[in-house]
Parts: C-alpha cells; sequence; structure tokens
C-alpha cells in the first residue's frame, strides 16, 4: 500500500484482494493491517480537525475505508480472536477506528459502517481487559454518540458475567475494583449527560439498553470504597475508643 497511491487507487485494489483471492490467513491479514490500513486510518483520523476534515484528502480517504478497508475488516473480524502477540496494534486499530466513529464529515451510510466494524471486532476480541481498555478511553471523551451506546451495550450484555459473578467467568478471572469503578463511573456518566439533554426519540431508545446492560453486569451488593469512604460518618469516641454522643445543638 504504496503512500504513492491515492484512496481511490487503494479501495480498487483491497476490493479486488477480497473479492478475487479473500483473505483467510491471521498473519497475512496481521501484516496488512500494520503496514496498510492502519496508517490509513490514522492519517484519516488526523485530518479530522474543523480545518481539514472537509478537504479532498480527508473525504477520500473516508470513502476508501468505509466503501473497502472496514467491511473487509467487518468480514474477517472471526481471525482477530486469539491476537494476544499483536496486542499493541490491536488496541491501536480499536482506538482509531472510534476515533473515525466521531468523524465531523461522516455521512450516515458511511457512520454505519464503521460501527459495524466495530461491534464485529469487539465481538470477536474475546479480552476483556483490551475492551477495558477501549471503555477507559471513551469515558475519558465520553460524549453522546450512539456508537458509544452501541458498543457499551455488547460488551456488558456479552460479559455480565465477568464482572457480576463473584467467581469469574471463564477464563478470564475475576473483575477487578478498577473495573467495577469505571463501571460505576460510566452509569452515572452517562445517566447525567443525558439529563442535561434535549429529550431525543432515537438517542434515548439506544441509551437505555446501555443503562440497563450496565446496571445489569455490576454485583448488587457492590460499594465503591472510595465513594463510600467520603459518605460514610464516623462514629465520636473517646479517648478510650468508647462511644460519645454528641447531640445536635438545638438551643439556638
Amino acid at each position: 500500500m504504496s503512500a504513492s497511491f491515492v484512496p481511490d487507487h487503494k479501495a480498487s485494489m483491497v476490493l479486488f484482494l477480497d473479492r478475487v483471492y479473500g483473505i483467510d490467513n491471521q498473519d497475512f491479514l496481521l501484516h496488512v493491517l500494520e503496514v496498510g490500513f492502519l496508517p490509513d486510518m490514522r492519517a484519516a483520523a488526523s485530518l479530522d480537525t474543523v480545518a481539514f476534515s472537509t478537504t479532498e484528502m480527508a473525504l477520500a480517504l473516508n470513502r476508501y475505508l468505509c466503501s473497502a478497508v472496514l467491511p473487509l475488516l467487518t468480514k474477517c473480524a472471526p481471525l482477530f480472536a486469539g491476537t494476544d502477540h499483536r496486542a499493541i496494534m490491536i488496541d491501536s486499530m480499536l482506538h482509531t477506528i472510534y476515533r473515525l466513529s466521531r468523524g465531523r464529515a461522516l455521512t450516515k451510510a458511511q457512520r454505519d459502517v464503521i460501527e459495524e466494524c466495530l461491534m464485529s471486532l469487539c465481538k470477536s476480541v474475546l479480552e476483556i481487559d483490551r475492551v477495558d481498555n477501549l471503555l477507559q478511553t471513551e469515558y475519558s471523551l465520553l460524549h453522546i454518540s450512539l456508537s458509544a451506546f452501541q458498543l457499551l451495550t455488547n460488551h456488558y450484555e456479552r460479559c455480565w458475567k465477568y464482572y457480576c459473578l463473584p467467581n469469574g467467568w471463564a477464563n478470564f478471572g475475576v473483575t477487578s475494583e478498577e473495573e467495577l469503578h469505571l463501571s460505576r463511573k460510566l452509569f452515572w456518566g452517562i445517566f447525567e449527560s443525558l439529563a442535561h439533554k434535549k429529550f431525543d426519540a432515537e438517542l434515548f431508545k439506544i441509551a437505555m439498553p446501555c443503562l440497563c446492560a450496565i446496571a445489569g453486569a455490576i454485583p448488587p451488593d457492590y460499594v465503591d470504597a472510595s465513594y463510600s469512604s467520603h459518605t460514610e460518618k464516623k462514629a465520636s469516641v473517646d479517648a478510650e475508643g468508647n462511644f460519645d454522643p454528641k447531640p445536635v445543638e438545638t438551643t439556638k
């Protein structure tokens, strides 16, 4: 994928690769992703600024990625299972695609393609800690978007046993206090964001299942230690450790 080719040329080559040869080998897919697809996705994400998002190059990259690259990645999503040995690159891919989903100059069809690709990849990438890394970035950049809600709903509906059951889920182990804390922050962050938005039927239709999925994944007996430490009142005791009641002043 030489830099001398324009996006339209690259789109034709990717479509030819997919339709004539196909990709059924994980190593080949990861190689093409590393040397070709990922640099182009990063370039498209870097052009998503007020000044450059509507330039010919930015729009051409969006067309190329959404017509050829992302549909191919969606089709090949099962090949991303068991890619621990390339974890850094896979994390970068997920973060970059998520950045693309927030593009300023995307058409509705292009946004749908990006969201479908992101959902397919997250379903195939079974490593929970990898998706958690994406969710942490998502919380730090939290905004009201359909792709964010769909990603969160998919993750928590699929992995609720990992968060909720005391013995964890399958081979993924037991959730950590940090992950539960992040889940609580996501829930209240979304709840408070929606509270300040005007009613939008489409938005709330997707947001409500997301809130339900997060709430259903959090253990019913979970108490955030950092939160409770600030809200719990310390009992008054004397020097010997005995309870020393201090009635409220009511004479004034």
